[in-house]
């Protein structure tokens, strides 16, 4: 059985997981371990057309074509290893760093994403350092890119106080409320996560190029992407999934349904996590009709103010967190 660390079993997922536009994704790479009990030895030991053939021609269409177009590249997957690990030392002269989903480091949160029929990240690729980073005290910080000034200041205060208490948070570096979330952090000395919905080359927006240079410093700056992907509708739809997967709860500042804050919002009911919501300045505020009509109503969501947030949210999470405590939950 191949160990996490052993260098083969590695540049086999590498390749797996980061072919351009035929990458298998988890539930893919699942079922050819589970389903049918094809083996990470079988996978390097026999050439693709062997594995091809285990399957039904009516069946896995998906699987067959991805397995098909690295064929085209190579009679078999161990052939292409110095393509990966060429790939691998390209991004480590960018000072990117690559984990799969049986990396120790790899936060087994994620797993949760399943619940909401998504597959959780093949690979994770980073910049920055694990150490800082206390995984079962991660809260995301979601809301709009065109907050309200109110969401803005609130933001602010919430994130100083997560950060100035030993949480690390969590947010998207989008413009609004994401860069607030992230830049507060920063300011404070504490950790953050920053997921992109892009690949790491591809920092979006623009102006957030240096702020994402000093998140890299402090904490981690996050894809699930290629380098070289940009962004669009989809990715980002998966980077809010992984934002909220590798959370331990989730603060909505302001949303509006539809958006992809309300989506958010539903994922982290979907994943059994505690959601959180800011009470708006007053009930005709800009982005009042999620808190106040849907994610109190719906999604058994907790009200906070700007004030008692943090005692909230720490009175809430703590305790699943020290029952947690003799086990291994990533990033150990």
């Amino acid at each position: 059985m191949f160990e996490e660390d052993d260098i083969e079993l590695r540049l086999l997922l590498y390749l797996l997981g980061s072919t351009p536009k035929r990458s298998l994704t988890r539930f893919e790479y699942d079922r050819l371990i589970k389903k049918y009990n094809i083996t990470n030895e079988e996978l390097l030991s026999n050439d693709i057309q062997t594995i091809l053939d285990k399957f039904p021609n009516e069946k896995e269409k998906n699987i067959r074509e991805k397995l098909q177009s690295i064929k085209r590249f190579s009679r078999s997957i161990v052939e292409l290893f110095p393509k990966a690990e060429s790939e691998i030392a390209s991004l480590k002269k960018q000072k990117i760093d690559v984990i799969s989903f049986l990396s120790r480091k790899y936060p087994k949160k994620l797993e949760a994403v399943k619940k909401t029929r998504d597959s959780p990240p093949f690979l994770l690729y980073y910049k920055g350092s694990f150490k800082n980073i206390n995984i079962e005290r991660t809260v995301a910080i979601i809301g709009p890119r065109n907050p309200s000034r109110y969401a803005l200041e609130s933001t602010e205060i919430i994130s100083r106080d997560l950060s100035s208490n030993g949480y690390t948070v969590v947010s998207g570096l989008a413009q609004g409320v994401d860069t607030e979330a992230n830049r507060v952090a920063v300011e404070e000395n504490g950790s953050t996560i920053a997921i992109l919905g892009t690949g790491l080359y591809s920092i979006y927006p623009e102006e957030n190029v240096e702020l994402a240079k000093r998140i890299a410093e402090r904490g981690l700056l996050l894809s699930q992407f290629r380098p070289n992907r940009r962004g669009a509708r989809w990715t980002f739809a998966k980077r809010n999934r992984t934002i909220v997967g590798i959370s331990s709860g989730t603060i909505l500042i302001e949303g509006v349904q539809g958006s992809g804050t309300s989506y958010g919002a539903e994922a982290t009911k979907i994943m059994g996590r505690p959601l959180f919501c800011l009470k708006p300045e007053s009930p005709r505020s800009k982005g009042s009709f999620l808190p106040n009509q849907y994610l109190l109503q719906y999604l058994n969501a907790h009200e906070v103010t700007p004030e008692n947030a943090f005692g909230k949210i720490k009175k809430i999470i703590e305790p699943n967190i020290k029952s947690k405590r003799n086990s291994s939950n990533g990033f150990s």
